[in-house]
């Protein structure tokens, strides 16, 4: 049994847990990542998804390393069936099914600028649950 208490998920979309506010937290990494001259790497999971070579040769010409491709390197999907805890769904798509659509709509007016700075569209309502299941 957990000694943790329980935070409603609308109180983390505000930003009211231990960590504060999701939008604060990435506004902080992009001012972080404009001050360091191109010294950093910002990377998003469906880029890398789509194009692993092209993600390792971004990483790759950052550290000026050659990159060899690891040929042994399992498929995302082989991960996924050894250990479905550690690597997910192998995409960050279809999220908005564990938010009701007022969760989301607070989400989207609460983080739509740092959102959209981050290259995230506006959630697809229509996905999201008829009401909160917390």
């Amino acid at each position: 049994m957990s000694s943790k208490p329980k935070v409603a998920t609308p109180d983390y979309i505000r930003g009211e847990a231990k960590f504060g506010s999701w939008s604060d937290y990435h506004r902080e990494w992009v001012v972080a990542f404009n001050g360091i001259d191109g010294r950093a790497l910002r990377l998003d999971f469906q880029s890398v998804l789509a194009d692993r070579e092209n993600a390792c040769e971004q990483i790759r010409s950052l550290i000026d390393l050659p990159f060899v491709p690891d040929v042994s390197v399992k498929a995302f999907e082989k991960q996924h069936e050894h250990n479905p805890a550690m690597y997910g769904y192998g995409s960050n798509a279809g999220w908005e099914q564990y938010y009701s659509r007022d969760q989301m709509r607070l989400l989207w007016e609460l983080h739509q600028g740092v959102m959209e700075t981050l290259g995230y569209p506006e959630p697809d309502y229509s996905l999201g649950l008829e009401e909160a299941k917390i």
